[in-house]
């Protein structure tokens, strides 16, 4: 029910003044007019004007004991224009059943009844929550009691005697009422439009804020995500001004930048950047904002959202390094292929050279040209050894668990880096432990570990003016059995907060095309797949110490060979294949000078030739050659001569050859790797032809 209204200017009039002309007449022709259209006493619906014209409907209630008094508003009602759908009743119970059925419009109350009353109506009214036009008709009440019904919600008060008012009332209510409720909806529509954005902001995946571009980047409201997000409370954020506060150090000259350039502008603010939750983590931010001006102020204000896109950060990062790691694998294999190339063409003149200096050395006995040549073979030695750790570091083939001295290994890896080092002013100290047990290991493996480190050891001093300090330390310790390698360097060392993250995949400090990241977690897998460990610390007056434990295994036990009967080198003849005449000159006077009967082959084709020629009990061949290689010379030597299926001895300088491997390994097939000593071949030979049958028959074609 609405407020009070003013009071009416007319009081109610004595209520035997309240009829026009007859009342008894009056009555008896409106019940005729009821029992016409089929009504009872106290009811009526649809009654239109006289002359049979409709006019407004109005549905109207009366609280009235005198159904002539009832009858009298009926018919003023009529006279205004209205086609009235009305019920009479005057005890509260058929009020609450009439208001219980609804639809009513307006109800018209007598002020007092025998056994009801209009401030009884007006309870009931707001017991029941109905809100309807509240028109109170009486005969005689005061202005006191006419002034306290308004106060209790009436709408008006109208006397008996003075109806002529009723019809303005009513409309005046209707319209009003029409008003009141398009007010109650709008306000429900705005209620609950209100209500959608608040879920809206509070339940979308971005986080809404408003800022004002006054006095710096103050938040003057945020949603409530930035819990979530942060772990502040909104009004905390709000009230203390956090926002510039919590962006990430790094990224904080960035974000005052962009945000002073659009104030500056009015231009969008739009930018990603680091923000600290409340426990200090680190989280990314994709904020982006319009301006706006306040209504009321007229002050500019930034209305943004931000997204916390850290996952997706996470992700894209996730992807990068996979780039860069397809990368790498592809330098890798590139550079496998380049070495297993450049090994072939090296291998071949290193072979001569360690060949020649070999028999040099031989046949010149004692004196200066012995000491010449044997520089000249320790020479090319350390070339061969050389490139035989460069296609160390290029393998791709899977663990080869070996007999392993680490000493070795360690003392190869100094020797391939000695010249970088070098070059930089670093010097490289060993300091080998002596009775060292061998290792069940994989020595290329090992040795990869050794080069990587001293690199990235070499790498990080660069930081620093030189001159600068390498060590290598190896020991045993015995009480726990294991080895011991130690990498120690004067660099910069490694800060306590990134050690625990250093042998984490592609995580790295270097600038950006210095270091992938690779190096450290592939140290950390080798040493872990040998059952060792690895950790770095601290060195005394700076620099870093990189320590590797490996555990002392049972090592394989070896079978003896029995004895092979020597074989009279006179009574075999050898067959020598390589598309380098020097190279296989070389290796037919190796065997000449010990008594083998050798002749020599610059091609595949050649060989052949020579087969069908002659008998042969052994062909040592090159692999790769031009027109017929050594798989195909092989093939179709057996072909022809199955006997010869046992009697090939290989050599190659294309160690890393997919296709060379394949061939080597399905046989397997007896091999030696370019550059080789006339020891190695010679005892290769020998074991060879002391493992079958000595000449027979010579070989014919099939």
């Amino acid at each position: 029910m609405s407020g009070s209204r003013q009071t009416p200017s007319l009081i109610a009039e004595p209520r035997e003044q309240t009829h026009r002309g007859d009342t008894r007449e009056h009555l008896a022709r409106c019940r005729r007019e009821q029992v016409d259209n089929g009504f009872g006493p106290g009811e009526s619906r649809g009654r239109g004007l006289r002359g049979g014209l409709m006019g407004t409907p109005l549905r109207l209630l009366i609280v009235e004991d005198d159904e002539a008094d009832a009858l009298l508003v009926i018919e003023e009602l009529r006279r205004g224009g209205y086609d009235v759908d009305w019920k009479r009743v005057d005890t509260p119970e058929e009020m609450r059943s009439a208001l219980e059925l609804g639809g009513w419009e307006l109800i018209v109350s007598d002020y007092r009844l025998p056994r009801f009353s209009a401030s009884g109506a007006l309870e009931l009214c707001r017991e029941m929550e109905v809100d309807l036009p509240f028109i109170i008709v009486s005969g005689t009440v005061s202005e006191e009691q006419a002034v306290e019904s308004l106060k209790a919600g009436a709408h008006d008060f109208l006397a008996k005697g003075r109806l002529a008012r009723l019809c303005p009332a009513v409309e005046r209510e209707r319209r009003e009422t029409d008003n009141r409720l398009a007010r109650v909806r709008a306000e429900a529509q705005a209620r609950e439009a209100q209500e959608r954005y608040r879920v809206l902001v509070e339940r979308m995946p971005a986080l809404a804020y408003i800022s004002s571009g006054e006095h710096g980047a103050h938040p003057l409201w945020v949603g409530p995500q930035i819990r979530e997000m942060t772990g502040f409370d909104p009004d905390d954020w709000v009230r203390e001004a956090l926002w510039f506060d919590r962006i990430h150090p790094d990224d904080r000259d960035r974000v005052v930048a962009e945000w002073n350039r659009s104030v500056a502008t009015r231009q969008p603010f739009a930018l990603t950047y680091r923000m600290l939750t409340r426990d200090g983590r680190p989280v990314f931010w994709d904020d982006a904002g319009r301006w706006d001006i306040e209504t009321d102020s007229s002050r500019p204000l930034l209305l943004g959202f931000v997204r916390d896109v850290t996952d997706r950060r996470a992700a894209e990062e996730a992807l990068e390094r996979q780039r860069n790691a397809l990368y790498v694998g592809e330098k890798l294999a590139a550079m496998g292929t380049l070495l297993a190339g450049v090994a072939h063409e090296l291998n071949n003149p290193l072979g001569v050279v360690l060949g020649q200096a070999n028999l040099l050395r031989r046949a010149v006995g004692e004196g200066p040209n012995a000491q010449r040549a044997e520089k000249i073979e320790r020479a090319a030695e350390r070339c061969a050894r050389i490139v035989k750790s460069f296609l160390s570091l290029a393998r791709h083939h899977p663990p080869e668990r070996a007999r392993a001295e680490l000493n070795g290994i360690v003392g190869d890896a100094a020797e391939l880096l000695s010249y970088p080092l070098r070059m930089e002013n670093i010097d490289l100290q060993l300091h080998l432990g002596g009775e060292m047990p061998v290792l069940w290991a994989d020595p290329h493996e090992l040795h990869q570990v050794v080069v990587n480190l001293v690199t990235n050891a070499r790498q990080a001093m660069r930081a620093k003016a030189p001159p600068h300090r390498i060590a290598l330390r190896t020991r045993f310790d015995a009480s726990r059995q294991r080895v011991v390698l130690e990498v120690e360097d004067d660099g910069p060392g490694v800060p306590p907060e990134i050690r625990p993250r250093i042998f984490e995949p592609f995580f790295t400090t270097k600038p950006p095309g210095e270091g992938t990241g690779l190096g450290l977690s592939l140290c950390r897998g080798i040493v872990e797949s040998h059952g060792g460990s690895i950790e770095v610390e601290s060195a005394r007056g700076g620099g870093a110490v990189f320590r590797i434990e490996l555990p002392i295994q049972d090592l394989p036990s070896v079978r003896p060979e029995a004895p092979r009967p020597a074989v009279a080198p006179s009574a075999k003849r050898i067959l020598v294949v390589d598309d380098e005449p020097d190279l296989a000159a070389l290796v037919a006077e190796m065997l000449i000078e010990v008594g083998y009967r050798v002749e020599a082959a610059v091609s595949g084709a050649g060989a052949l030739e020579k087969l069908a020629a002659g008998e042969f009990d052994l062909i040592l061949s090159d692999i790769r050659m031009p027109d017929v290689d050594g798989p195909a010379l092989y093939r179709e030597a057996k072909r022809r001569y199955p006997r010869l299926e046992g009697r090939f001895l290989f050599f190659t300088g294309d160690a890393l050859s997919e296709s060379t491997r394949q061939f080597l390994e399905d046989g397997p097939m007896p091999h030696l790797a370019k550059p080789f000593s006339a020891e190695e071949l010679r005892e290769q030979v020998q074991e060879l032809l002391g493992a079958g049958p000595g000449t027979g028959e010579p070989q014919t074609a099939q």
